[in-house]
């Protein structure tokens, strides 16, 4: 009896330490799989990143912006096209003959809107070149895409710090920017780069007495009532409530009138479920939102979406 119990110790002991290990490896090396930055191969090379002309955009630039820490930020600037309603001033009003067509005022105009685009984990920002096309087409306002930084032609690495970092350059850019500034502001996110939106929103809504925030959370009367660069929407698209609720478990979906409820997998590695606690980049979504006073919010989810819950 004595010699199998000590012959039991031994799967223990591998148990345990394949356990630590892949504890340990979930934990320093967790980036390297929130942010996908190297998927689809090729997509940090200048080649894999698409530009606008392979989409049938003419009218754009590609600013370079500086972060605070020093790091480049790869964008796109979308102009909308000229035979738009919008264009002009972006209130519905078509430039009348003999107006100045030229600067803001000439490409797209002041007053009008500018969509800021956070995209989501993998890929760069080439890859959501066709939703902003349809945006700026359709709707006649300017899209503004931003590459994280360690994403596409971005410097860096990415983290939860980092990228809240980069979304408050981007909204900066735009308020500053001779292009941009006078436009009102739509931040528009997508999965992880709706926990960015939701970030860089709640420090910067306007405040309750109708001037713009200024990464402060929106209570200062300080900001001159209608400046440009005043959020004023917020579009969140398949996003997560937090990061450690994303991990692999399982949740409870209600079916079909006369199916009683089932039992669903929401990922494919449930077991992941016990190593959430060592998750470091949170994005606690769920606690921001209802700090999001002054600012109206579209979610747009997918019923059956198999990655966020």
């Amino acid at each position: 009896m004595t010699t199998l119990l000590a012959y039991a110790r031994y799967p223990l002991y591998i148990f345990t330490s394949l356990f630590t290990l892949c504890s340990g490896a979930l934990y320093w090396k967790q980036n390297e799989i929130i942010y996908p930055r190297f998927m689809p191969p090729g997509c940090r090379e200048p080649a894999g990143v698409p530009t606008p002309d392979q989409f049938g955009i003419s009218d754009w630039s590609s600013p370079t912006l500086i972060t605070p820490d020093g790091e480049r930020l790869h964008t796109f600037l979308v102009q909308p096209p000229r035979t738009h309603p919008n264009y002009g001033n972006g209130r519905g009003r078509v430039q009348e003959e003999g107006e100045k067509d030229g600067g803001a005022e000439g490409r797209g105009g002041r007053g009008g809107l500018v969509v800021i685009m956070f995209h989501g984990n993998a890929g760069n920002i080439g890859h959501r070149l066709p939703i902003a096309k349809i945006i700026a087409e359709q709707a006649g306002v300017r899209v503004f895409l931003v590459e994280y930084r360690g994403y596409g032609l971005s410097t860096g690495q990415p983290d939860e710090e980092g990228l809240v970092r980069d979304a408050q350059t981007a909204l900066d850019w735009v308020r500053q920017s001779e292009e941009c500034r006078g436009d009102g502001v739509v931040v528009y996110g997508q999965s992880i780069g709706g926990a960015v939106a939701v970030r860089v929103v709640v420090t910067n809504q306007p405040n309750r007495f109708g001037g713009r925030g200024n990464g402060g959370g929106g209570d200062s009367e300080s900001e001159e009532e209608g400046e440009g660069g005043e959020i004023r929407g917020l579009m969140l698209e398949n996003t997560l409530t937090s990061m450690r609720k994303l991990i692999p478990r399982e949740k409870r979906v209600d079916g079909r009138a006369e199916e009683k409820t089932a039992l669903t997998r929401s990922s494919a590695l449930p077991p992941a479920k016990y190593l959430a606690p060592l998750c470091h980049q949170t994005w606690k979504s769920e606690e921001y939102i209802p700090k999001i006073r002054n600012v109206p919010i579209l979610f747009l989810s997918g019923l059956k979406d198999e990655i966020i819950p």
